[in-house]
């Protein structure tokens, strides 16, 4: 191939790839928690992750839909905690915890969740969310929402989780269930290319066997589960692309010089 086709070649390649970036694709990149810069005390001492309010309509469907009426407590975040399950692999953690004293264990799915804001409206489109948690026996569900700029909700629910630490992928533009999400509920006229929000929700009950907690105070009937990290990955393909833009033209100038 000559010099001036392989230029041409590698701009075209890095143009895409920065058209898809400036797209969405590329730009919505964050990681919390264990393996990441921004650790879970870092990310709420910056007050874009707090404990979340009641229960969004995506979850109030969910316990619906399981026959179950959904009560919301208040979520207690305890960051940066090291979690072992019961095969004892252990994970630094933001541990949440929330008050089931009270409720009817018959029909009440107990709620609590936590949020993170973006300080600016990414578009999700090309990306993948990778998530890390353990929910310990008793929790019946965990759950992860995103939340557009017109308070729109997009949820993926697991029902029945491993207690175990599990790492989850989840592509946000499959509206649907997917892997070990088995359940999804959304609200009309959501839209991924405004993202402003992000949720994370456990439910459950108490029960005899449910575990001690790795904070005192929790276990019994204030429950908990513990997340590792959180992920927004840029889409691969477009930084495969990227890379191989960047490639080229690093040969086309040695092949001129």
């Amino acid at each position: 191939m000559r010099k001036g086709s392989v230029s041409c070649v590698a701009l075209l390649l890095t143009g895409v790839a920065l058209s898809s970036a400036a797209a969405g694709g590329l730009s919505p990149n964050l990681c919390i928690g264990e393996g990441c810069r921004t650790g879970w005390s870092d990310a709420i001492a910056s007050g874009l992750l707090l404990p979340a309010g009641d229960p969004i309509p995506t979850e109030i469907e969910f316990a619906r839909s399981l026959g179950m009426n959904p009560v919301h407590r208040p979520a207690m975040l305890f960051p940066d905690i090291m979690v072992a399950d019961a095969a004892g692999v252990a994970h630094r953690s933001l541990v949440m915890g929330w008050d089931t004293t009270g409720a009817d264990p018959a029909n009440d799915l107990v709620f609590a969740a936590w949020e993170y804001s973006y300080p600016t409206d990414p578009d999700l489109t090309g990306t993948t969310i990778h998530l890390s948690l353990y929910p310990p026996p008793g929790i019946w569900d965990a759950s992860f929402s995103i939340r557009d700029v017109n308070g729109n909700w997009r949820s993926w629910f697991i029902f029945g989780p491993v207690p175990f630490w599990a790492d989850l992928w989840l592509d946000p533009e499959i509206a649907g269930p997917q892997g070990p999400f088995n359940a999804f509920f959304e609200d009309p006229g959501f839209d991924l290319t405004m993202v402003t929000g992000f949720r994370f929700d456990e439910a459950g009950m108490f029960s005899p066997t449910f575990p001690i907690g790795p904070v005192p105070g929790l276990g019994g009937p204030v429950i908990w589960n513990a997340w590792n990290h959180f992920r927004v990955v840029p889409a691969p393909a477009a930084l495969a692309l990227f890379g191989l833009g960047v490639a080229a033209l690093s040969l086309a100038r040695r092949r001129a010089a």
